[in-house]
């Protein structure tokens, strides 16, 4: 998925259906991302498939409300991506790796299972294995952003004072 602004790239997310041996891997940084084989990336009409959130960013525009707003769109349309695929194709698992406290906390608010802790915690690897809730899902999603948004009002507002 890929956020735009004015024709400028400004975000991406990417879901990816690969061999789960080769995830578990991925997920326990006994390879990197460039090191997964052609052969492990699944086609998403294959049955049981395990797939990797690979990546979720927003270019950093200097405005930190602006990146906000753009990080909770990009993240709630991510989502709904995600649980459009569980619902078409035959997805068994979800896999994620937290390379940064942010991304911890989001993996952690989704219901996903920290599986692998590495580098003294600065690295995670998570699973879900049933995103069939949306509902609940959407929802704690909304109640995290709506509570970042006041924090983040209230913090500005004590920087104006």
């Amino acid at each position: 998925m890929h956020l735009k602004d004015h024709n400028q790239s400004v975000g991406y997310s990417s879901l990816m259906p690969i061999d789960e041996e080769i995830l578990k891997t991925l997920i326990y940084d006994k390879i990197r991302e460039k090191d997964v084989p052609l052969r492990a990336i699944r086609q998403w009409t294959e049955h049981r498939l395990s797939v990797y959130i690979a990546t979720l960013t927003v270019k950093p525009s200097g405005n930190k409300k602006l990146d906000r707003e753009r990080g909770s769109f990009l993240i709630k349309q991510t989502i709904k991506w995600a649980l459009s695929l569980n619902r078409q194709f035959d997805v068994k698992n979800w896999y994620g790796i937290g390379a940064t406290p942010e991304g911890q906390e989001l993996f952690e608010r989704l219901g996903f299972r920290g599986i692998a802790s590495l580098h003294n915690g600065e690295r995670k690897g998570y699973l879900a294995e049933d995103i069939k809730q949306p509902v609940k899902l959407v929802n704690d999603m909304l109640t995290q952003v709506k509570r970042s948004d006041t924090s983040l009002t209230a913090k500005e507002a004590d920087n104006n004072v």
